[in-house]
């Protein structure tokens, strides 16, 4: 975790959090004090970008995605993307690997190399 992430959760938990039982270190400001919901946090990611909200597939699991993708795009090592969207092994994070366009076409290969031919070549 960056120092600053880690500085902001911790500024956030001395000064920002209301003061409450619960076992959540994320939870909602207005009371009862519970747990911050996935519809919450959609809610949320569309004040912010309204533009969104009518976007399929543009909920906050976008934010993931992008989150990832920055992650490979900066040569972060697949265990690292894994640690950081706190997957438990690689099958989930390949996913995020199609969204790398960059590091995709470094990966081709022309079809001569592989013995393929396109119809009606010889």
């Amino acid at each position: 975790m960056p120092v600053i992430v880690g500085n902001s959760i911790y500024v956030y938990l001395k000064d920002g959090r209301p003061k409450t039982e619960s076992e959540y270190i994320f939870i909602r400001h207005k009371a009862p004090y519970s747990k911050l919901t996935a519809k919450k946090c959609t809610i949320a990611l569309h004040d912010m970008l309204p533009e969104r909200k009518s976007v399929i597939g543009g909920g906050f699991h976008v934010l993931r995605r992008t989150f990832a993708t920055l992650l490979l795009r900066g040569n972060a090592n697949i265990e690292t993307v894994i640690d950081a969207l706190g997957h438990q092994d690689n099958t989930t994070v390949m996913k995020y690997l199609s969204l790398d366009e960059e590091r995709i076409k470094s990966c081709a290969l022309s079809l001569k190399a592989t013995g393929i031919t396109l119809k009606g070549e010889l």
